[in-house]
């Protein structure tokens, strides 16, 4: 072990056995060029292969490795819960980040956590201080959607998944994954990042490990239901509408429940335990299989917790039972004998839970982030659907990990910003939001209302901020033309009560969505062109590669520098206190002016931005600025999307903005 790695106990094992396999693979390997930050020197080019490097591979992860460590160490160890608004989060997929087509054959190799080490340089341009990891969890591929099955499907939450062991390390006899996994967290300590990984709880893969010893966890149906099942709907089916009291009534007392109440049966082990225990005993590793042979019934699939909402049934995955029994509203529509069963009431436990805890498995599901929080060193957890687990089961969960580690973050799930106050109350620092939606009414009238009234300024803990997000169509697609994107991506990082997201693939100007969960239809996977290799392929069920060898770079500067603006003037932008809102701004047609000013220091910062994509904008500085902000004679501008920075400008004049521009101005000193 060389004298750097000695310093890295898990990164030094991955840096050995590198300068191992020099040689092993010859010269057949290839990587993107935009993968060589650590210039590379014995790589060469391909005529067949424009943008890519042909590479030794344990030599060049070596040499990216090496150069993160050389480079490492200035910044501060990562901080805790405090202060998330002068975090920059990149969120990642693992398996889909790092992976490409290495070999002449052309078949796409999985990302992992080695490769995925070697590119962490990349991601400090942006000033990412938190690397967000979509589940890294044993998957299932029984009932798999694509090729590869959804990294939600979690078969066992407490093994790490088999296929992020990078190959190049060779065979995995023991415990080589885990150290990747540990050195990943290693680098991105030395780096000056957070890890925070993707958690889902209220939901496991049909065929889940815990089926084994734990049947009763699960509600089952007959075999033949399975391939028709779909959650019951209301009226036309295809209005949606959220879950109350009323929907509930009308739900329990719909012509269509009892045929749909009645494809639910018991639990293996309750139909017959002589015949269940012989088939756990001979299943070997395929136990659901046996138990649809043998019994025909089968695990039911999941589905959405909004009523009538047109996702199709989640065929790979299953809800878990958080309690033995029904919710209380809903005991006078359940005849007696009826067999466990979940409709949306049961999927959302926060509001409609049960009576009986199903203790045993909530101490399962606590015991989970203490657990990678103490055998690899993960900062924070961002929790799927918290806002839909029992209230007094996230209470728990909250106490559990922050017994272990204090500073712990806690991400919600939590669209709605108006929940913030739920979301914080239950011991949560941060809430996803749904700002994407309102980027994409950038060029409306009501955009400033909907983005901070209903947005950032509606929650007390921070808000993630993200023109796209892994579940939702990608930014560039969204936004076509460069003007409109440019406005989207400046406004997104100077927001108030925010915490700048990137989502993997944003920076490539991506137009392939990962997943088709929020705002999409089955039409938005094909997005790319046909002759394209990935056209057709998500991210969360298919072998996908980013486009690394693009040629257009534009997104990738104005993310370097909006982030890079942000950092400078952090002081203001960080502290939600320092935000000035206009309440007479909020209805304006094309302007937004995003004001801040910390009295004390007499400092300010004006965003102005016309979202017009076709008409000039004037206004006059002086008379649009709040009363709490003293505006000099001249006042300088620091950022301009459209013409040079560091200008002076009169604040009695008229200032003219071109469409889908936007300028930053300090005011005072």
């Amino acid at each position: 072990m060389n004298q750097m790695s000695e310093r890295f106990a898990d990164v030094g094992i991955v840096l050995d056995i590198l300068h191992s396999r020099k040689g092993a693979y010859g010269a057949g390997w290839f990587v993107p060029e935009r993968w060589n930050h650590s210039a590379y020197a014995d790589g060469t080019t391909d005529p067949g292969r424009p943008g890519e490097l042909r590479v030794d591979p344990c030599d060049f992860f070596a040499a990216c490795i090496e150069k993160a460590l050389r480079e490492g160490g200035a910044a501060q160890k990562p901080g805790g819960r405090k202060h998330l608004t002068e975090s920059v989060i990149y969120g990642m997929l693992v398996r889909s980040f790092t992976a490409w087509p290495h070999h002449d054959a052309g078949d796409v190799c999985s990302g992992t956590f080695l490769k995925t080490m070697a590119l962490l340089p990349l991601l400090r341009r942006y000033g990412v201080n938190t690397v967000y990891l979509l589940p890294v969890f044993s998957c299932s591929d029984r009932y798999r959607k694509g090729r590869l099955g959804s990294p939600y499907a979690i078969r066992d939450i407490y093994r790490v998944d088999a296929g992020l062991h990078d190959p190049l390390l060779g065979e995995d006899a023991g415990g080589l994954l885990e150290t990747e996994f540990r050195a990943f967290v290693e680098l991105c300590h030395w780096l000056g990042m957070k890890v925070v990984l993707d958690f889902a709880f209220r939901t496991t893969s049909r065929d889940s490990v815990l089926i084994a010893d734990h049947p009763d966890w699960f509600c089952w149906i007959r075999k033949e239901c399975a391939a028709g099942f779909r959650a019951p709907s209301l009226g036309d089916g295809t209005t949606m509408r959220d879950l109350d009291d009323a929907a509930l009534r009308e739900l329990y007392t719909s012509p269509q429940t009892s045929a749909y109440l009645a494809q639910f049966t018991w639990s293996p082990d309750r139909i017959d335990p002589d015949r269940w225990a012989a088939v756990r005993a001979t299943s070997g590793g395929d136990l659901l299989v046996a138990i649809e042979d043998e019994f025909g019934i089968t695990t039911v699939p999941g589905f959405s917790d909004v009523i009538n909402d047109q996702q199709p049934p989640w065929t790979d995955a299953t809800y878990l039972r958080f309690y033995h029994d029904n919710a209380a509203q809903v005991g006078m529509y359940v005849a007696d004998g009826q067999a466990p069963f979940v409709m949306q009431d049961g999927a959302s436990l926060c509001r409609y839970p049960g009576g009986k805890p199903n203790e045993e498995l909530w101490r399962y599901v606590e015991g989970v982030m203490p657990y990678y929080r103490r055998h690899f060193g993960i900062d924070g957890a961002r929790i799927d659907m918290a806002h839909a687990m029992p209230a007094e089961h996230n209470a728990s969960m909250v106490r559990r990990i922050r017994e272990v580690d204090p500073t712990f973050v806690l991400w919600s799930e939590e669209l709605d910003c108006s929940k913030g106050v739920e979301a914080q109350q239950h011991g949560f620092d941060l809430i996803s939001g749904y700002t994407y939606y309102g980027y994409k009414r950038v060029h409306d009238a009501e955009f400033a209302r909907f983005v901070l009234d209903g947005g950032f300024l509606a929650s007390p803990i921070p808000v993630v901020a993200s023109v796209e997000t892994p579940d939702t169509p990608r930014s560039a697609h969204v936004h076509p033309d460069t003007a409109s994107l440019r406005l989207v991506l400046t406004l997104n990082a100077l927001m108030p009560n925010a915490v700048p997201f990137i989502n993997s693939g944003q920076e490539l100007l991506e137009v392939q969505p990962m997943n088709l969960g929020l705002d999409n239809s089955e039409d938005g996977r094909f997005v790319l062109p046909d002759d394209d290799p990935m056209a057709g392929r998500l991210a969360f069920f298919d072998p996908y590669c980013l486009h690394w060898t693009s040629h257009d770079t534009w997104v990738d500067a104005v993310l370097q520098e909006t982030l890079r603006l942000r950092r400078h003037y952090l002081s203001l932008l960080g502290d939600p206190a320092n935000f000035v809102k206009q309440e007479g701004l909020l209805h304006h047609g094309n302007l937004t002016m995003l004001c801040y000013h910390n009295s004390a220091h007499t400092a300010g910062l004006v965003v102005a931005a016309n979202r017009s994509l076709t008409r000039e904008l004037s206004f006059r500085l002086a008379q649009e600025l709040p009363a709490a902000m003293s505006v000099e004679e001249r006042v300088d501008v620091v950022y301009d999307t459209h013409g040079p920075c560091r200008r002076s400008v009169s604040s009695a004049d008229n200032m003219l903005l071109r469409p889908c521009e936007v300028v930053v101005m300090e005011i005072g000193k």
